[in-house]
């Protein structure tokens, strides 16, 4: 393969995980470093580097996909064990939480996404982790009587907290486009029809992991793109005080 054939193919393999220019030098050090190496040492440097940028965003997916599922249900059934227990409960069945928990479970796949692929410093992060505490209240005591009052008070403070800050508006921006993708990816794969009596049980248990899957997908696929458009990017503020 010509050299300037498969060193575009190369950068462009290579853009999908970091920047253009990043890419451009990594490709070129790689052509430098090997100059009279075959194609399959070079394909395998081009493979290494790969993994090596991107393995945060593969164990931040597989990651999401547990944990949030899990910090959502949890809580949940706790809240109905315990909180049951001491009779905060409205008379009748247990309430359907099956809205709340859906909620909780996009968060904190996205907060947990977050937290491994961008670091525990990161704005979105901390972004993320507040909704997504906040949805595990929600979800443990939705029911309680003036209790939803006290989640819409607490969700218009944190909403404000946010705006306050350029940084965290984009940050904010970045996270609820997050939530409707995968809200909107998470509906359309559940209404999917599945008839229970003609799949076997572990078929069915896979179908719904993997709908899980790749709403976590689609959450982590469009918080990458709006993370590299408006946050990883200099702001306006930023390219002129540098100037």
């Amino acid at each position: 393969m010509d050299r300037d054939v498969r060193a575009n193919i190369a950068e462009w393999i290579l853009r999908r995980v970091v920047g253009h220019a990043r890419a451009s030098e990594l490709v070129g050090d790689q052509l430098e470093a090997h100059p009279g190496q075959g194609n399959l040492r070079f394909w395998l440097s081009i493979g290494w580097l790969v993994i090596l940028f991107s393995w945060r965003r593969f164990v931040g997916i597989l990651a999401a996909t547990i944990s949030g599922v899990l910090l959502a249900w949890i809580p949940f059934a706790w809240a109905l064990t315990r909180l049951w227990a001491i009779e905060l409960r409205p008379a009748g069945p247990p309430p359907n939480g099956g809205p709340y928990i859906a909620a909780s479970v996009l968060l904190w796949n996205a907060a947990v996404f977050f937290l491994i692929r961008f670091g525990f410093r990161s704005d979105l992060t901390w972004v993320s982790l507040s909704w997504a505490f906040l949805s595990t209240f929600a979800v443990c005591t939705f029911w309680i009587p003036n209790v939803n009052l006290s989640i819409l008070i607490a969700a218009i403070a944190l909403f404000l907290l946010f705006v306050r800050n350029p940084q965290n508006r984009r940050a904010l921006l970045v996270l609820v486009s997050t939530i409707v993708s995968g809200g909107i990816t998470m509906y359309v794969l559940f209404k999917i029809p599945i008839n229970p009596r003609s799949l076997p049980s572990n078929w069915i248990l896979a179908m719904v992991l993997l709908q899980l899957t790749l709403t976590v997908v689609a959450e982590c696929s469009a918080a990458s793109f709006l993370h590299k458009l408006l946050l990883a990017a200099p702001s306006p503020a930023q390219i002129e005080s540098s100037l």
